[in-house]
């Protein structure tokens, strides 16, 4: 049992120390966690987010002592390590290229979050879906997440159908079938590069009651050369760890992604 994709206090939407993910992930009976916090901050100024360079190697430079700690106290028992979640915001990619240069993280997490200005996955950004019919909806959204694939290094794509947070509801269920040529051109390049995929649990309390990608999808992931599955419960506090973990059939064959990391 291992969570791939935590938020703690690092994240602006976030909450919980150190040691109280540990605590709650140890009662779960996991042995691997890793924190993936947002980097960005909204800007009041212009309502877009950015990347405050001092404030967040400063949040992280306290994670990484809390994370010290609990390795001190709970090595024996789970695995902790630091990572980041990066999206595909146009306005950021400077500064995650900065970031990446001046921070060594031991997980680096890419997530397609947005087409062009716009979040898939906020409630404040539903006329989106509301004014687009569903091809061109998806189309752009996978247009956006072979982009994000060749923009920066990372290892893991991030709760990659995402999309159909709100497409659900707009548009019905997800067609799998319907997409899946569009698939298989993302899970080609993850394969070319070397990229893992998440399965991250969130959805099955969201609109869509099913992970993000599917089970279906993750195999099809797997049978298509992508090198590994993880999971993630994308927990924003200590309770939603490996939330959702109990509801996945194919768990024992998830989780091959650690040879990566050094």
């Amino acid at each position: 049992m291992q969570d791939w994709h935590i938020h703690n206090f690092v994240s602006h939407d976030a909450s919980g120390h150190v040691d109280d993910f540990v605590i709650s992930a140890l009662e779960k009976g996991l042995d691997t966690i890793v924190f993936a916090n947002h980097p960005e901050r909204m800007n009041s100024l212009n309502s877009d987010f950015e990347i405050n360079m001092d404030l967040l190697l400063d949040l992280l430079k306290k994670e990484k002592e809390e994370i010290d700690i609990a390795r001190e106290k709970y090595g024996e028992r789970l695995k902790i390590y630091q990572g980041i979640e990066l999206e595909n915001r146009e306005s950021l990619k400077k500064s995650n290229e900065i970031l990446l240069e001046k921070y060594k993280f031991d997980v680096v997490i890419g997530s397609c979050h947005v087409i062009g200005k716009h979040s898939v996955s906020s409630n404040r950004h539903l006329f989106q879906f509301e004014k687009t019919d569903e091809d061109t909806m998806y189309n752009l959204f996978f247009d956006e997440a072979l982009k994000l694939i060749e923009s920066f290094p990372f290892q893991i794509l991030g709760h990659f159908d995402i999309v159909k947070r709100y497409g659900v509801v707009y548009y019905g269920t997800f067609n799998l079938e319907k997409y899946l040529s569009r698939i298989n051109e993302i899970f080609n390049l993850l394969k070319e590069k070397n990229i893992g995929l998440e399965i991250n649990t969130s959805g099955l309390f969201q609109n869509p009651k099913d992970s993000y990608p599917s089970e279906d999808i993750a195999l099809k992931a797997l049978e298509k050369g992508v090198p590994f599955v993880v999971t993630g419960s994308d927990a924003h506090k200590p309770a939603d760890i490996a939330r959702g973990f109990d509801s996945l059939k194919g768990i024992s064959m998830y989780n091959k992604g650690l040879s990566f990391i050094k």
